[in-house]
């Protein structure tokens, strides 16, 4: 009996480059990837993974584009307090600019994010 792992992709390695646009080269890669893993006893199940929506809000998961979509200014997110990024508060140098990742979930710019997408995904269920 094999063993299952969880393999983690994010939204923006698929779909970086804007909506609808998939990068093709990377999805055939992870096909190339997870079809070896029967070879070892492995087999996998894809998880699209996030925390704090995006890299450009302080996590990882979704694309950049999603956030401008919103209205966000990529360049003055973290400057504007909507996101803490790279876990930090003014840089992180020192110990009480440190800041721990979960935190983010607090901010603007990923509060924000898990109330447009979840809408979104209510209308579309609720559009049958």
């Amino acid at each position: 009996m094999g063993v299952n792992i969880q393999f983690l992709v994010t939204w923006e390695a698929v779909e970086h480059a804007g909506p609808g646009i998939y990068d093709r080269e990377y999805l055939n890669y992870i096909r190339t990837l997870l079809s070896m893993l029967p070879q070892y006893g492995l087999s996998a199940f894809v998880s699209m993974h996030q925390d704090v929506w995006s890299r450009y809000s302080g996590g990882s998961g979704a694309p950049a584009w999603t956030l401008e979509l919103a209205g966000f200014d990529l360049h003055a997110i973290e400057e504007s307090g909507a996101a803490w990024l790279l876990g930090q508060r003014r840089g992180g140098h020192v110990e009480e600019e440190r800041g721990l990742w979960p935190c983010g979930y607090q901010k603007l710019s990923a509060a924000t994010m898990a109330y447009v997408f979840s809408a979104f995904i209510r209308s579309f269920l609720e559009a049958d």
